[in-house]
């Protein structure tokens, strides 16, 4: 209850109502310190396949939420500044960034060394997202051009939670084939 109130003392003035057009709001965090080996590359890959996607099936409506959360900024860049952002994608998409010390003040509230919150950064995602429908994933993840296709046909039911099984990759099977190849698999 303590957390809770702390996040929205600080982020109440964020809550955004959904809008009409805006049908699924794709909600991503990640933060720029290389916690993970290969987030940037993989994270590239996720979103030049957004642009591919949107390309495929202009109709889909959705907004990308890319949280930045937790980086230390100015020693790190934000990694709205270190991604290509294909021209299709940088008007549905909005970049939201949870500073550090809102993270250390979490962490002070509950006692806790943990040195990142993930899905208090996806929470705040979720509280600013426009559309009707709301998918938090890992920005390293792949959709399917039938998943927007999908999505252009507002093909989803209220009142149920959706979820799909993961399959990971290692880095030679993405290096050895194409994007569309992988999707096949």
């Amino acid at each position: 209850g303590d957390v809770q109130s702390l996040i929205l003392s600080e982020f109440n003035n964020f809550v955004e109502p959904p809008a009409e057009d805006i049908y699924l709001s794709i909600v991503v965090t990640g933060r720029n310190d290389h916690f993970a080996n290969g987030f940037e590359n993989r994270s590239q890959v996720f979103l030049y396949q957004l642009g591919e996607s949107l390309k495929k099936v202009p109709t889909a409506s959705f907004e990308l939420v890319f949280v930045d959360y937790a980086t230390d900024y100015p020693t790190n860049p934000y990694l709205s500044e270190i991604f290509d952002w294909p021209p299709e994608l940088i008007k549905r998409t909005r970049f939201i960034i949870v500073p550090a010390s809102f993270h250390e003040k979490i962490s002070q509230r509950i006692n806790s060394t943990t040195p990142f919150l993930e899905y208090v950064a996806k929470n705040i995602g979720i509280w600013r997202s426009k559309g009707k429908f709301v998918l938090t994933m890992n920005p390293d993840s792949i959709l399917s051009t039938n998943f927007f296709e999908c999505i252009s046909g507002h093909n989803l039911n209220e009142g149920f939670l959706y979820q799909t099984a993961r399959f990971c990759l290692d880095e030679e099977m993405l290096m050895s084939n194409t994007i569309e190849e992988v999707l096949q698999l």
